[in-house]
């Protein structure tokens, strides 16, 4: 229930088509338009809002292609976690090369060789926690097809 200046209007948004929707817009800016509840800047976002939920009950929006290749949820979070699993490996690759280097650069220096000694050991639950992420979006995956 929406409260405006002493009357109320009873809104349910759900299970309505466009047009209810929009025609209670209207009236919502209608009724506050009359009765000045709104600053102008208010009132002209109101409008410009009020424009913009009646184009698709006029025919007018256009249709937006899918812009994903894929048509499942599960192959939705397949594809995202596919593309953190190739990051993933891009960075482990790259953290792997920056530890070689600091054990280089440690020359049997103990502090810097604890360092490079930490730094590995990091990387590698780095790579594990990947790994694990991506076999199991792939058993999710399996498991979920598995199901249909």
């Amino acid at each position: 229930m929406v409260m405006y200046n002493k009357c109320s209007y009873k809104y349910n948004y759900y299970g309505m088509n466009m047009k209810k929707t929009t025609s209670l817009v209207l009236e919502k800016m209608d009724y506050t338009i009359k009765h000045k509840i709104f600053s102008l800047p208010q009132k002209v976002q109101l409008v410009f809002w009020a424009a913009l939920l009646s184009l698709p009950s006029l025919g007018v929006a256009a249709t937006v292609p899918n812009p994903l290749k894929v048509k499942t949820v599960s192959a939705v979070f397949k594809a995202v976690f596919k593309m953190v699993a190739e990051i993933g490996a891009v960075a482990l690759a790259i953290m792997i090369i920056y530890t070689g280097f600091l054990f280089v650069l440690a020359q049997g220096n103990e502090t810097e060789l604890q360092k490079a000694k930490s730094s590995l050991q990091w990387v590698l639950i780095g790579g594990a926690l990947v790994l694990g992420a991506w076999a199991l979006s792939e058993a999710i995956g399996t498991t979920i097809e598995g199901l249909k």
